[in-house]
C-alpha cells in the first residue's frame, strides 16, 4: 500500500487493516478514529504525498445500497444508490 510494502511493511500492513476496517464501519465516530490513525501513519511514513482518491466504496449509512463508484474514482454514481 502506497509503496510502503518494501520500505516499512508493518506500517503498510496496518494501513491495509485500517482500510478494511474503515470500509465496513458505519458509525461515523468510529470511522473518524480509524481515518485519523490512517492519516497520521501516512503523514509520518509517506513523506510528500498527494491527496489520495480511491475507487473503493465507503459505508456511511446502514440503509444505503447499490453504490457504484465512477470510473474516474472521484464521485460515486448517485443515480443508482438506493435506500433500503
Amino acid at each position: 500500500m502506497l509503496g510502503l510494502d518494501d520500505v516499512v511493511p508493518d506500517v503498510a500492513a496496518r494501513l491495509a487493516e485500517l482500510t478494511e476496517m474503515g470500509r465496513i464501519e458505519t458509525d461515523s465516530q468510529a470511522r473518524h478514529v480509524i481515518y485519523r490513525e490512517m492519516s497520521e501513519l501516512m503523514v509520518d511514513n509517506c513523506g510528500e504525498m498527494t491527496v489520495l482518491q480511491v475507487r473503493d466504496s465507503v459505508a456511511h449509512r446502514t440503509n444505503i445500497g447499490n453504490i457504484v463508484p465512477a470510473a474516474h474514482a472521484f464521485t460515486p454514481e448517485f443515480r443508482y444508490m438506493t435506500k433500503k
